[in-house]
C-alpha cells in the first residue's frame, strides 16, 4: 500500500480504496521517473476495468529530483466494496543522467567555440544552423542570413567543391584521421580565402552533425606565392646574368681564339708569327678556362671535392671583385676536420646572399667571416661595419628568408644583430649530427 511515502526506485504498488465516490490522495516522491499511467481494476463481476493515464503535464512534472507529485484515484464503489488502484512507473534514471549529460556537454561545446579564436560551424541536414562570431566576421554575413538558410558549400571556391567532398567522405568515415584539407573559400565580397579545414561528425541535438574548423591562412599562402614569384625572378635574373657573362666574356675570348686560328692558318709557314699567335692562343685558353670556372663555381660551388671550403670562399670574393671595395678577412677552421659537402654548399649559398646584401645595402668597408668547430656544432660569422638597421622594425626581405630556410634544412639557428649606425653580425649555429 501507499499510506507511507515511497522512495526511489518505485515498483508497481497496489492500493486498497474503500469508500462509495471517495477520492484518496497519495503523495509519491519520485527521482527522475515517469508516470505512465493509473489503472483501476474492479474485481467485481461484470463490471469493465478503467484506466486513469497521466496527463503530459504530470509527466513533466515530476522530472526534477525528489519533486512530490499527489496520485488522485477515484472510486464510486460502495463501502462494503473494494477496488484496487495499480502504480505503474518507469526507472528512466539512466537515460536521463544521459540526457543531461549530452545538454551539459552541447552547453559547454557552445561555449568553447564561441570563443575559440577559429572559425567553427557546424552543418546538420547540409545546411549550417550554427556559426561563431569569427565565421561571421571572416565571411561579412549575418548569422541570421545564415543560419538555417545556406550551406557551407556556397562558401568554397566552385573549383574545390569536389575536393571537398572528397575530405568529407573520407575524414568522417575514419575517425582516426585528423588530416586537414587547404581549401580556398569565398566571402560575401567575392575575395578568395585560404583555409586550412578541418571536420570531424559529431551529435548535436540528439542528431547527427559535422562541425567544421577554419584555420585562415591567406596571409601565408600569399607570402608563400610572393616568396615563389621573386625566387623564380631571382634564378630568372641569375640565368640571365651568366648568360650575358658567357656571352660578353667567353664568346669574346673563344672568337678571339677562332680568328688568330684563321690566321696561324694563313701564316701557317712563317714560324716567328706562329709562335707569337700561339702564346696568345694560350693566353686566351686560360682567360676562357678561368672565366668558365668562375660561373661554374656561381652555379655549382661543389662541382670539384678536393677542393675546400675557404677555397671556394675566396673564389667567391674574387668572382664578386670584393677586394676592390672592402677589406675582407677570412677565417675557416678545417684543421682536424673537414666539412661535409652538404655543409659546404649551404654555408657557400648563405654567403653568397649574405655578400650581395652587403654591396647593395650596408655602405661597409670592412668584412669578416668566420667559420669554426665547436665541440659539437659549427660556427659560421659574417660581420660588416656598415650603416646597419633596426631589427625590430625592418622587414625581412627575400634573401634573408632564404637564408632562414637554408639554416632550418641544417637544423640550425640563425640570429640577426644590428643597431644604427653599428653594422650587421650573422650568426648561424648548426649542429654536427
Amino acid at each position: 500500500t501507499l499510506n507511507d511515502k515511497q522512495t526511489h526506485p518505485i515498483k508497481p504498488q497496489t492500493v486498497n480504496i474503500a469508500g462509495a465516490n471517495s477520492t484518496m490522495g497519495y503523495t509519491v516522491i519520485v527521482s527522475d521517473n515517469t508516470i505512465l499511467g493509473l489503472n483501476v481494476s474492479r474485481p467485481v463481476e461484470g463490471v469493465a476495468a478503467q484506466q486513469m493515464p497521466a496527463s503530459n503535464s504530470d509527466a513533466q512534472s515530476i522530472s526534477a529530483v525528489g519533486f512530490e507529485f499527489e496520485i488522485i484515484a477515484k472510486s464510486d464503489l460502495d463501502l462494503d466494496k473494494t477496488a484496487t488502484v495499480t502504480i505503474i512507473a518507469n526507472d528512466i534514471t539512466k537515460e536521463k543522467k544521459i540526457e543531461l549529460l549530452l545538454v551539459e556537454s552541447e552547453k559547454n561545446l557552445k561555449q568553447i567555440v564561441e570563443n575559440n579564436p577559429i572559425a567553427k560551424f557546424i552543418i546538420q541536414k547540409d545546411l549550417l544552423i550554427y556559426i561563431n562570431p569569427v565565421f561571421e566576421k571572416l565571411y561579412g554575413y549575418s548569422k541570421n542570413s545564415i543560419l538555417n538558410n545556406m550551406s557551407f558549400d556556397e562558401f568554397v571556391f566552385k573549383e574545390d567543391i569536389k575536393i571537398y567532398y572528397q575530405f568529407l567522405k573520407k575524414n568522417l568515415k575514419n575517425k582516426k584521421n585528423k588530416d586537414s584539407l587547404i581549401l580556398r573559400t569565398i566571402d560575401k565580397n567575392g575575395k578568395i580565402l585560404y583555409m586550412e579545414f578541418y571536420a570531424n561528425s559529431i551529435v548535436y541535438n540528439n542528431d547527427t552533425a559535422i562541425i567544421g574548423s577554419l584555420v585562415d591562412i591567406t596571409e601565408r599562402i600569399l607570402e608563400e606565392n610572393r616568396i615563389n614569384v621573386a625566387i623564380l625572378e631571382t634564378q630568372e635574373k641569375e640565368r640571365m646574368q651568366i648568360g650575358m657573362e658567357l656571352h660578353d666574356n667567353v664568346k669574346q675570348i673563344l672568337s678571339g681564339i677562332s680568328i688568330y686560328l684563321d690566321v696561324v692558318q694563313k701564316k701557317i709557314d712563317d714560324k716567328e708569327v706562329v709562335i707569337g699567335i700561339l702564346n696568345k692562343l694560350k693566353k686566351y685558353n686560360n682567360d676562357a678556362v678561368t672565366e668558365l670556372r668562375r660561373l661554374s663555381h656561381q652555379l655549382a660551388p661543389l662541382v670539384e671535392d678536393d677542393t675546400s671550403l675557404k677555397d671556394k670562399i675566396d673564389w667567391l670574393i674574387q668572382s664578386l671583385k670584393l677586394h676592390d671595395s672592402f677589406s675582407i678577412h677570412v677565417n675557416v677552421d678545417e684543421i682536424n676536420f673537414k666539412f661535409n659537402n652538404n655543409i659546404q654548399l649551404h654555408f657557400y649559398r648563405i654567403l653568397q646572399e649574405l655578400l650581395g646584401n652587403i654591396v647593395k645595402y650596408s655602405k661597409a668597408n670592412k668584412v669578416e667571416i668566420s667559420i669554426s668547430k665547436t665541440n659539437d656544432s659549427v660556427l659560421f660569422v659574417v660581420k660588416d661595419n656598415g650603416i646597419g638597421f633596426d631589427v625590430s622594425q625592418k622587414k625581412q626581405g627575400i634573401g634573408l628568408e632564404n637564408i632562414r630556410r637554408r639554416v632550418k634544412i641544417l637544423n640550425g639557428e640563425l640570429k640577426v644583430n644590428s643597431e644604427i649606425g653599428k653594422g650587421v653580425e650573422v650568426l648561424i649555429k648548426v649542429p654536427l649530427v
